[in-house]
């Protein structure tokens, strides 16, 4: 009876004060997203438990997938249980971006869409371009830029297309939703403009997506590179080359540059972002066989996401270069890191 379940409860809080493990929290909220008992507990409450301090982001989004799933096909739901989905969801999508994992972020805009992301999906989207864009332009692929810059302006044209914002209503549109103007400025190598949402037909995530590819572009010295994406993009470009050649020739006193350390022809070593390319490279190196030894390891750390962004592991004869955050997005990428680094 009532009273027992009661007397139960106060012995298991006394007797069993231990703090969950990791594995019992995400086994726990595995199956809260198998039965879905969201007309007693909130999902929100349960995805900032897996978020903060477990950082089981694919078991909150198990949460989110169940409740907005659930929200959406019963007709007699309460109007609470659609909102409450939706908040969840806000929840997943703004950690995501506070840890400045865009690319996630992004994925989990594009996912629940129409279940909370609306309102986020121009800003992940925009940031995570940012974040490619600056990733790439040094090794001068202009055909990635162009694509980074088109899924921005889909992602505008989208949102920019349809009327509701997220299937909030009332006043919990005010409190759930948040703008689509967005504050850039404490984004490392990303622009410090407002990116517009609806005000301005989202004509600022445009602008400043490409004028933030041409900086970057600009600041590599790849004046070319910049020029014709600017004719493509029908933009107006102007350079003090000056001060760009006295800005590449500080960066080169401040930091070694790999010409100046390799033999002649010597071509910097990709970055390995697949799961194919890691397992190829790290078997075809016989990086698997201590003999080959001794090995150097070294960790670069990125500002867009928490932990290591790069992991060099190198021996007298050839150098790795891991792309950590990229793998860690697949459970494939996770698997080849576990079998490999």
């Amino acid at each position: 009876d009532e009273n027992n379940y009661e007397e139960a409860s106060d012995m298991s809080i006394t007797t069993d004060s231990r703090v969950p493990s990791k594995q019992d929290v995400a086994g726990a909220l595995a199956l809260a997203a198998q039965l879905g008992p969201w007309n007693h507990i909130s999902p929100l409450s349960l995805v900032e438990t897996a978020i903060v301090p477990y950082d089981l982001w694919h078991q909150a989004e198990l949460v989110c997938d169940s409740a907005s799933t659930l929200s959406s096909t019963k007709s007699t739901f309460e109007q609470r249980q659609p909102e409450e989905a939706t908040k969840a969801i806000h929840a997943l999508i703004d950690a995501a971006l506070e840890a400045r994992s865009y690319r996630r972020a992004d994925a989990f805009a594009t996912q629940f869409y129409n279940v909370g992301g609306k309102s986020r999906y121009i800003e992940a989207r925009f940031l995570h371009a940012c974040s490619t864009i600056g990733k790439v332009v040094r090794k001068r692929q202009l055909p990635i830029i162009e694509r980074q810059v088109e899924r921005v302006d889909k992602a505008v044209g989208r949102v920019c297309g349809e009327n509701d914002t997220d299937g909030i209503s009332g006043n919990a549109r005010n409190t759930a939703v948040k703008s689509d103007n967005i504050d850039t400025s404490s984004t490392a190598n990303s622009p410090t403009a407002s990116v517009g949402g609806s005000d301005d037909n989202g004509n600022s995530a445009k602008n400043e997506i490409r004028s933030f590819a041409l900086r970057q572009l600009e600041e590599a010295g790849e004046f070319d590179g910049a020029q014709r994406l600017a004719q493509i993009w029908g933009v107006e470009y102007e350079y003090d080359e000056e001060t760009v050649l006295a800005a590449a020739a500080a960066r080169r006193r401040r930091y070694i540059q790999w010409e100046d350390v390799m033999p002649s022809g010597t071509t910097a070593p990709d970055l390995l972002s697949t799961p194919q390319a890691l397992m190829h490279a790290f078997h075809s190196h016989k990086f698997h066989d201590y003999r080959q030894g001794p090995f150097g390891f070294d960790a670069e750390w990125g500002d867009d996401h928490a932990g290591t962004d790069i992991l060099q592991i190198a021996t007298t004869k050839v150098a790795l270069l891991v792309d950590i955050p990229a793998l860690s997005e697949t459970a494939e990428g996770t698997d080849a890191l576990e079998q490999t680094v």
